[in-house]
């Protein structure tokens, strides 16, 4: 089975996936989290600093290798992975089903003065990646 999880920042992408991740023992892919622990990851912060979206060719290989790198772990197989926040363009919607078939897509809707708030209160500690925030899941630190 796989999963496309999509909506706005703050929607609940992240949260949701992991929770299905771990009750149907899928790969979570997340391009976020990704991107931030990629070993060249200051020429991908340069990118991503900048307002640009991170290169389709840099994408695809990125994502080859975590899927190949983590498809020979025991747990998951071609047809395990829940993708969170990928694709984000045409080019790469047509590239993922090339190679991998969606069984569900998953929507996420909010209120806009919603998805405000829980942007604005987000903070992500850069050394784990953990998510935490002002209201919905403050930091014990």
């Amino acid at each position: 089975m796989n999963i496309l999880i999509f909506g706005p920042p703050g929607s609940g992408k992240g949260t949701y996936s992991k929770i299905i991740s771990e009750k149907y023992n899928l790969l979570h892919i997340s391009t976020g989290e990704i991107l931030r622990k990629y070993e060249n990851s200051d020429y991908i912060n340069k990118i991503i600093l900048s307002g640009e979206l991170i290169n389709d060719e840099i994408i695809f290989k990125i994502l080859k290798d975590y899927i190949k790198k983590n498809i020979n772990n025991k747990y998951y197989y071609k047809n395990n992975i829940i993708f969170d926040g990928f694709p984000r363009t045409y080019n790469q919607a047509l590239y993922l089903n090339k190679y991998i078939k969606i069984n569900i897509i998953l929507k996420l809707n909010l209120d806009n003065e919603l998805i405000f708030n829980r942007i604005l209160g987000r903070k992500i500690h850069k050394k784990s990646g953990r998510i935490y925030h002002d209201i919905y899941n403050p930091s014990v630190l």
